[in-house]
């Protein structure tokens, strides 16, 4: 459990931008994250901003059949959004090998290998608003996941849209809770970049933990009286 104000994350953000550049990747590099629910995505995905790199969520082994074809579609995100660098959270660290084998990235390793870096002395570049924010990945329940290139200004147009005339979100009393996997583009637009822009509190759920046990999610809402939740 860990709880992360915005002026945290944020300074969090900009030393893990700097850690990322530091490894010799430039600004319009791609990185993959693989997504977990937790502030180790949130610091890398937003450090990815400062620093100009090309944030690429790619997803858990949810919903896959098996680990070899989690594996063979994982690899083959990797290849197709041409990432530099991929970050593999705990759960699934023992299968680095096996993920990143013959790859030639500059890094591969673990939120906590990438924490452990120092923080050079490195200028952080000027991102402009319609270079590339991140990719997003369409499911593959029909197809292999198709990569969509999200600028800057389109992300934040499409976030204010949401926020601003679809939920009419309050300034004050309104709190999201959710379930959604952030390499899903409902859980990462709606419930990590939405927030994020409108500064309201989100309470993040891993989505393994409400397929086991579903009554979490509405626990969740009772507790701390969230109002937004799909």
């Amino acid at each position: 459990l860990e709880a992360l104000s915005y002026r945290t994350l944020r300074d969090q953000a900009v030393e893990t931008g700097r850690r990322l550049l530091g490894m010799g990747l430039q600004p319009g590099d791609r990185v993959a994250i693989i997504a977990e629910s937790d502030g180790d995505f949130a610091r890398i995905f937003f450090g990815c901003q400062y620093a100009g790199l090309i944030a690429a969520p790619l997803p858990l082994p949810v919903a896959f059949g098996g680990k070899d074809a989690y594996l063979a579609t994982l690899r083959g995100m990797i290849k197709s959004s041409l990432s530099s660098a991929v970050v593999i959270p705990g759960i699934i660290e023992g299968w680095t090998d096996e993920i990143v084998s013959g790859l030639g990235l500059v890094f591969a390793g673990s939120p906590a290998d990438l924490m452990a870096r120092p923080v050079p002395d490195i200028a952080l570049p000027a991102v402009k608003p319609d270079a590339l924010s991140y990719l997003q990945f369409s499911s593959g329940s029909t197809r292999f996941p198709m990569g969509v290139c999200v600028s800057h200004r389109s992300g934040m147009a499409n976030v204010s849209a949401i926020a601003r005339d679809g939920l009419q979100v309050r300034e004050t009393g309104d709190r999201c809770v959710s379930w959604l996997p952030l390499y899903h583009d409902m859980g990462l637009v709606g419930f990590f970049l939405t927030p994020l822009t409108c500064q309201l509190t989100v309470d993040l759920l891993p989505t393994r933990e409400v397929a086991r046990r579903p009554h979490v999610w509405l626990d969740l809402i009772s507790r701390n009286r969230g109002t937004i939740a799909y």
